[in-house]
Formats: C-alpha cells, sequence, structure tokens
C-alpha cells in the first residue's frame, strides 16, 4: 500500500520549503509547520508554485526575438517539476490527497516537456507559445474524493464566490478555505443592520436543525477565518473526515438558508 503522506515528506525534504514566499503560502493557506498529510500538500503546492513561477518568469524575461534558450539548470529544475507532479498527480487519483493543476499550465508544461534535456539546455520551438504563471491566484486545486460530497448549487455558488476572496468556485477550494467562506456565506445571507435574522427552522430544515444550531456552526469555524496561534491551533484539532463533514454540513444549511430567504 502507497503511503502518500510520506511521498509528500519526502518531496518537501528535497526541496527548500523553509524559503517559500509569505504570498504563495497565503495563496494555499499553507504553513512550513504543517504536520498533517493534507496541511503538507498545502505546503507542497506552495512551493511548486512558487519554483513554476520563478522558472517560467525567468525563460520570459530571457527570450528576445530568436532567443529561445533554456539553460541547463532551468531544464533540469523543469524537469524535476514536470516529472514530480505528474508522477504525484497520478499516484494520488482517486484518493483524498487527489488534485489537478489549472489546464493551462499543464498544457503548455505537457508541450515543453519533450523538448527538455538534462545536459547543455535547449532552444523551445517557435512554434510554442510562452505562458504567464499567476503569482496571486492558484494553480494546484485539491479536490479529493468522497462519493457523497453534496454538490453546490448555482445560486449559493454565486453567494460563495462573492464572499471569496478568490472569487473561487466552491469546488476549487480547499477544506480550511471551504469553512471559511461558509461562514462569510451564513453571515452574508442573515447578518442584517448588525443584528442576525432567524431563520425558519421547520420550513428550511425541517425542523432537524435549530437557529441555536447555524450560530453554533458558524462560531466553529471562526477559527478558519483567522490565523492567530490559537485558530491554527483548533484547525489542526478537526480531522480531515471531520473538515468534510462539516464542509457539506454548512454548504447543506447555505442552501437551505438561501433556498427559503430574499436572496435567491
Amino acid at each position: 500500500m502507497i503511503d502518500r503522506e510520506c511521498i509528500i515528506k519526502e518531496r518537501l525534504m528535497e526541496i527548500d520549503s523553509q524559503s517559500t514566499e509569505y504570498i504563495f503560502l497565503k495563496i494555499y493557506n499553507a504553513s512550513i509547520d504543517g504536520d498533517s498529510g493534507i496541511e503538507e500538500l498545502d505546503l507542497l503546492f506552495a512551493c511548486y508554485h512558487q519554483m513554476l513561477f520563478n522558472l517560467i518568469k525567468r525563460m520570459n524575461d530571457r527570450f528576445d526575438g530568436n532567443n529561445r534558450h533554456i539553460t541547463a539548470k532551468d531544464c533540469r529544475d523543469l524537469i524535476y517539476l514536470i516529472d514530480g507532479i505528474e508522477e504525484i498527480e497520478r499516484l494520488f487519483m482517486g484518493t483524498c490527497y487527489y488534485f489537478t493543476l489549472d489546464p493551462k499550465c499543464s498544457s503548455f508544461l505537457k508541450q515543453i516537456r519533450p523538448f527538455l534535456k538534462n545536459t547543455n539546455g535547449t532552444d523551445l520551438p517557435s512554434g510554442i507559445n510562452l505562458i504567464n504563471i499567476p503569482k496571486y491566484d492558484k494553480i494546484f486545486f485539491w479536490t479529493g474524493q468522497s462519493g457523497s460530497d453534496v454538490k453546490a448549487k448555482q445560486t449559493i455558488q454565486e453567494k460563495i464566490q462573492m464572499v471569496s476572496t478568490r472569487g473561487s468556485t466552491f469546488d476549487q477550494m480547499e477544506p480550511d478555505e471551504k469553512l471559511e467562506n461558509l461562514a462569510n456565506v451564513i453571515e452574508y445571507l442573515l447578518k442584517k443592520n448588525g443584528k442576525y435574522e432567524k431563520v425558519d427552522s421547520d420550513e428550511a430544515f425541517c425542523g432537524l436543525v435549530t437557529n441555536d444550531g447555524v450560530k453554533d456552526f458558524r462560531s466553529r469555524m471562526q477559527c478558519f477565518r483567522h490565523v492567530t496561534k490559537a485558530d491554527l491551533k483548533k484547525r489542526k484539532s478537526f480531522t480531515q473526515g471531520q473538515k468534510e463533514f462539516l464542509a457539506n454540513y454548512g454548504l447543506t444549511i447555505c442552501m437551505a438558508i438561501l433556498d427559503n430567504s430574499k436572496e435567491k
């Protein structure tokens, strides 16, 4: 049986994760002190993103007219990244660690891979157009695999994208980000003029969820909205399975509130 957490740890040991810039850590809600499989995967995404960004930017800066030469070192670094990303994407398929790479970025890397060499560098054919790797938006998307996942309706999807700092869809978010934005959506839907409106529990939740239950859910999700040491510690108290349950539960609550409100 493949130990996927061991694979993630091994990859992090191969690179200098300690030097990852804050902006890339922030994008993936990652921490260099992450100690669980998913937290370390977030860190690996941040590291790989920074490395790809720097390499492709250097290529863009260097290329001029007919000069499309990639140095030997950059070739080796790109080979390491492309092959490594492809390998773990394959190994993690069908598991809670499964992820996808931005389609435009993935297509570009697949195009240039056959031309990369370990020695002497290479000249990239003129038919391959360079791309810009975004610095402030994710290129790695953690998806996980859970056949019972609740699917976000279009109406709630619009609200989630509106409150999201990245304008992301629910499916593009990682567990921590999902819980952060579900708490934000509840506040957006219920907080009016500084006060929280009550939900018709019988109508919205068939009487199974109370107003206090909604408030309690939002209160417990506050740790995903802030980054103090105490909040980060609270986040770690939730298992991956619990986060997935809470994301499904919270999404169901939000859709029910929206379906029974004037915000549709």
